[in-house]
């Protein structure tokens, strides 16, 4: 907690090391001595037991420690079943997801596996997607967290996001452009060479996203269209040589040479 939110006189659970599922301690905060350090009585265990701590050690008000529990046992079930289905902060899959969700706006944020917003905002991202069959009360792992964000896995995350990108292709795709753009054109530059790793990096996101949005598809099927366009140039110029015409021929040349 910050200093600034903790109040002498109240109880708090403090842990002594910040490490999953290490005991809670029940204290009374006393007085603020100075920088991070508390002077504090101890309640459980070693009752009156009077001690400095710090402030990274101070959990929740004790009040709320059996919420923050259950909260830390649920992001940890959604940790080890997102580790299970392969998920991976750094991977292309991971990065192409964040890129989406970001871009969705509306205060929903995907952050190391972990789709999370409120009801109504998740919902509204279901809408836009187009997945109204979507039970978000049927999705296992969740939970909803003491602010009141539902949390969801990977997989929803996954699902969520393609076909985000189906209906509303232009969405992500304005990011993706927009810094790719950007950062190609930093990398021209002199001294600019620096953000060629990071934008090799994004790469492989950014053509998953691409995919997602049935970007690739409408690209090959512009240049088959290009090129049966071409071939039907082709016949008609051969078709004017043919007739004598050679410089109308000429003319249509030109326009694909």
């Amino acid at each position: 907690m910050l200093n600034a939110d903790l109040i002498p006189g109240q109880e708090y659970a403090f842990r002594e090391k910040r490490i999953l599922g290490s005991p809670l301690h029940r204290v009374k905060l006393l007085e603020h001595v100075r920088g991070r350090k508390w002077r504090a009585k101890w309640i459980k265990p070693h009752p009156n037991l009077i001690d400095y701590l710090s402030t990274e050690q101070v959990i929740v008000p004790w009040k709320d420690q059996a919420a923050f529990l259950k909260e830390e046992r649920d992001r940890e079930s959604m940790r080890r079943h997102n580790l299970k289905l392969g998920f991976s902060a750094s991977s292309p899959i991971s990065e192409a997801i964040e890129s989406v969700i970001d871009s969705v706006g509306d205060e929903v944020h995907f952050n190391n596996g972990d789709l999370s917003g409120t009801r109504d905002q998740l919902e509204r991202l279901k809408g836009r997607a187009r997945l109204e069959n979507l039970q978000l009360d049927e999705i296992y792992p969740r939970y909803l967290d003491r602010q009141g964000r539902l949390h969801l896995p990977f997989e929803t995350a996954l699902e969520l996001a393609r076909a985000f990108c189906m209906t509303e292709p232009g969405t992500p795709l304005t990011n993706v452009e927009a810094t790719e753009r950007n950062w190609s054109l930093t990398a021209t530059r002199p001294n600019g060479e620096y953000i060629i790793p990071l934008l090799n990096h994004h790469r492989a996101s950014w053509a998953l996203i691409r995919q997602w949005c049935g970007q690739d598809a409408a690209i090959a099927a512009r240049e088959n269209r290009i090129a049966e366009l071409e071939r039907l140039v082709w016949d008609a110029v051969y078709v004017l040589q043919k007739a004598g015409l050679d410089g109308e021929a000429n003319k249509l040349r030109r326009t694909v040479s």
